[in-house]
């Protein structure tokens, strides 16, 4: 049971969570959580290598907007960190209107190496 530190927390993740226009879990527990809140726009990848090429021509496609969602917490760092690189590398060489929003929930600015450049991403902290 969450104590009231992290009921916050969670509480401001699913308003957030909410405004989303899709929302993908590649972890089953998580998905079942936010499922029950959400279900409409939650979906569940599973194990997502080469995954995404099952849903090239279903629902998926109807989203236009390129945002990003990373919840974590700061032992996943290394990941965000990879992350963002991954974001900032695909935005430099693709079309602005094709570029990708990364939004962070969990970790603060202070925590991401501040050699990343993450102008693109909205880092909410914890």
């Amino acid at each position: 049971m969450p104590n009231k530190y992290e009921s916050r927390l969670i509480k401001k993740q699913y308003e957030i969570m909410q405004k989303a226009d899709v929302i993908i879990s590649i972890f089953p527990e998580s998905f079942r959580q936010i499922e029950k809140h959400i279900p409409e726009k939650t979906y569940y990848l599973g194990h997502i290598v080469n995954a995404l090429e099952k849903y090239k021509d279903n629902q998926y496609n109807q989203f236009r907007q390129r945002n990003v969602l990373f919840i974590g917490s700061p032992k996943y760092i290394k990941g965000l960190n990879l992350l963002i690189k991954a974001v900032a590398n695909y935005n430099k060489h693709t079309e602005e209107n094709k570029k990708i929003k990364l939004n962070v929930i969990g970790i603060t600015k202070e925590q991401v190496d501040e050699r990343m450049n993450y102008d693109f991403s909205n880092v909410l902290g914890n």
